[in-house]
This record gives C-alpha cells, sequence and structure tokens, in this order.
C-alpha cells in the first residue's frame, strides 16, 4: 500500500498497490487493512475491499462510527481533486509546450537519401569487387603476354634461321645455276666449235689437191716431205693445245664473234691452263661488253691459281660492279687464287642479292686486303 500526504491539511492518503483504490484512514485505523508494501491493502479483510467503490461504501457496516464514514468520502474528494489537478497540470504543461512540426517532405528526403546511402554503399563494394577482378585479369593478361612475347621471341628466332637457311640454300642453287650456265655454254660451246671444225675439215678434203703417186727409187718408196718439223721437246700433244689456244685467243678478242662464241673461248682457256692466255683474258675481263663473257673470263682466270697474282686487282676491280654475277664470279676466282697461295680460300662474305652499296663495302675490303699483301705477293 502507498501513502501521499496533502500538504493543506497534513492528511496521508492511502491507495491499494494491487486495484489502485483508495484505502480509507479509518480502514487502516481499524486494521481492516494492511500497509504492507507488496500485498493488496484489503489482503487481511478482502470482503471489505472497495473494487466496486460504491457498494464497497454501501456494504460498510452500519455499526461503524458516522465520523468514519464522512471522513472517507472527504479522502476520497480530496484524491479526486488531487487527481484531477494533477492531471489538469500535466495536460497544461504538454499544451504549453512548442507542438514538433514533421515536415513528410523532410522524412521523404530523408528516406530517399538513406535509400541512396544504401545503394552506393551496395554500389562501392560492387565497384571494390569488380576492381580486384580487373586486378586479377591484368595478371592474367600480363601473364599471357609474356607468354606470347617469349613464343613471338621463339618464333622470331625460328624465321631467323630458316631465312639462313633457305639463304644459303639460295646461294648454293644460285652457285650451281651459274655453274650450270657455265657448264651448258661450255658443252654448247664445244658442240658448235665441233661442228665448225668438222665443216672446215670437209671444205679443206674438198678443195686439197689430189696426191701425187709416191716415187720409187728401186726398191725403196722416197716419200715427199709435206709435214712441218716439230720443236723440239713438245708433243703433238702440246702443239695442238698451243693452236688451240691461239684460235680461242683470237676469237675472244674478236668483237665481231658472237657473245657466245667469245663465252666459248673463254671457257676453253681456262681448262687449257696456259699463261700466254691470261692477257687475253684479263683484257676481256676489262674491256668485253657482255656480262656473260666478263663472268666466263674471271672463272677461267681463277683456274691459273699462283700464275694469276697479277689480275688481282682487276678481278677486285669488277666486285662493285653494275651486274652482280660478274662480282660473284671475281670473288670465287680471287678465292681459287688465293686457295692455291695459302691453301685456303679468303672470302669477305660476297652475295650477289647485296646491294650494290654493299657490294662497294666488300670491294673495299678487298682493296684494303691487297695493299696489305701485294708486297709480299708482287716484289718489286
Amino acid at each position: 500500500m502507498s501513502s501521499a500526504k496533502s500538504s493543506s491539511d497534513n492528511i496521508e492518503l492511502h491507495f491499494c498497490q494491487a486495484c489502485g483504490v483508495s484505502v480509507p484512514q479509518a480502514a487502516v485505523d481499524s486494521g481492516r487493512a494492511t500497509c504492507e508494501p507488496d500485498a493488496c491493502a484489503w489482503r487481511l479483510h478482502p470482503e471489505s475491499c472497495p473494487i466496486d467503490f460504491g457498494q464497497r461504501m454501501a456494504q460498510t457496516p452500519s455499526t461503524e462510527p458516522a465520523r468514519n464514514g464522512g471522513g472517507g468520502r472527504v479522502l476520497m474528494l480530496l484524491a479526486l481533486l488531487y487527481v484531477v489537478g494533477a492531471t489538469t497540470f500535466l495536460l497544461a504543461r504538454e499544451l504549453s509546450r512548442k507542438p514538433v512540426v514533421v515536415d513528410l517532405q523532410d522524412t521523404a528526403r530523408a528516406s530517399d537519401v538513406a535509400a541512396l546511402a544504401t545503394k552506393v554503399g551496395r554500389t562501392e563494394s560492387g565497384m571494390h569487387d569488380g576492381l580486384n577482378d580487373l586486378r586479377a585479369n591484368d595478371q592474367q593478361q600480363q601473364k599471357r603476354q609474356a607468354d606470347l612475347d617469349k613464343k613471338v621471341t621463339a618464333l622470331g628466332k625460328s624465321v631467323t634461321d630458316v631465312a639462313t637457311g633457305l639463304r644459303a640454300k639460295d646461294d648454293a642453287l644460285a652457285e650451281a645455276i651459274v655453274d650450270i650456265g657455265d657448264r651448258t655454254g661450255v658443252l654448247k660451246g664445244t658442240a658448235d666449235e665441233a661442228l665448225r671444225e668438222i665443216r672446215k675439215l670437209a671444205e679443206l678434203m674438198r678443195n686439197a689437191p689430189k696426191a701425187a703417186p709416191p716415187t720409187t727409187n728401186g726398191t725403196e718408196t722416197v716419200k715427199k716431205d709435206s709435214e712441218p718439223k716439230k720443236s723440239p721437246g713438245k708433243s703433238d700433244q702440246q702443239l695442238e693445245e698451243e693452236r688451240l689456244m691461239s684460235d680461242y685467243i683470237a676469237k675472244l678478242k674478236d668483237r665481231r664473234a658472237t657473245e657466245q662464241t667469245r663465252y666459248n673461248a673463254a671457257v676453253q682457256l681456262g681448262d687449257l691452263r696456259y699463261k700466254a692466255s691470261l692477257d687475253a683474258l684479263i683484257e676481256a675481263l676489262e674491256k668485253d661488253p657482255h656480262d656473260l663473257v666478263r663472268r666466263a673470263a674471271a672463272w677461267s682466270i681463277g683456274l691459273h691459281g699462283k700464275a694469276s697474282i697479277r689480275a688481282i686487282p682487276t678481278l677486285i676491280a669488277q666486285i662493285g660492279g653494275k651486274h652482280e654475277y660478274v662480282g660473284y664470279m671475281c670473288e670465287r676466282a680471287l678465292g681459287e687464287i688465293t686457295k692455291a697461295i695459302y691453301g685456303e680460300p679468303v672470302s669477305f662474305n660476297f652475295d650477289p642479292t647485296m646491294s650494290r652499296n654493299q657490294r662497294k663495302k666488300v670491294e673495299k675490303q678487298w682493296v684494303e686486303w691487297w695493299k696489305k699483301v701485294q708486297p709480299k705477293l708482287m716484289p718489286e
């Protein structure tokens, strides 16, 4: 049971803590109500609990003094006044406060801002995830690029090796073509030359006078000495080769002869390898208007070996010329000459597929080489 005091009359008001009903002071004084805090005020006398206040008051014993009933009603009235005053005070205080105006638009904006903040957070999280994915993809791409670079490097090396092999094969093929051309020209020239010789011989046989019958002197037959005298120390083969050499030199120098005839003559002089033919071959290398003849002359000069040392300057001068295959045959001839001198050829890697400027550089290298070795090879 709780108690309250009035400030005016110092009257104690008692209320039941369980049911909230006012407990008259007389009930407390007479012992019909208890003041225990955790029990109903009417616990001892439940029949006296005024839950229905009017009924409980009507059931109040008639033997109770009138003062007690009158005093209870006064107290109840005071309590009622107290409650009304307190309620009025609280209501007045609430009404005196400044009303709080809630702007629905601001509430909506705040809701939108919260939703937008949520979306921004989600977007930022998605951006972080996407950035991480991009970084992972970038690392994979860099790895793939590194692998691709390695493959490209390996492929480039393979292509270089293949190109080098093809170039070597091309050089060998070009050399083979040149050799085949030379051999074909030689064969054709030999056949043409043989045919011309046969025709000349047939013409001579037709125009030759009939031989006089041999005269006899007893049992011996006297023959007319119509054969030329042989030079001492030379065989018939040597004499025939000298005759052929003279004939080929004449044909090589004859500018009225066809290109094929001069080519065949140069090749044949290389096969004979007579030193006396070097001057004609060097002259043809320098002055003949056809590159096919100059190629054959250069090759024939190289076949003479050490005897062709004096032709080295002429061969070097043709390396950087207009016709690349003439320069090619000149370097091959220089290789043959140096091989005969040193036991192995000297070469500066001349290639007929080079540009003319590159061939000029090779020619310059040969010139520098000749300046160094000329005093030893051609002493004054």
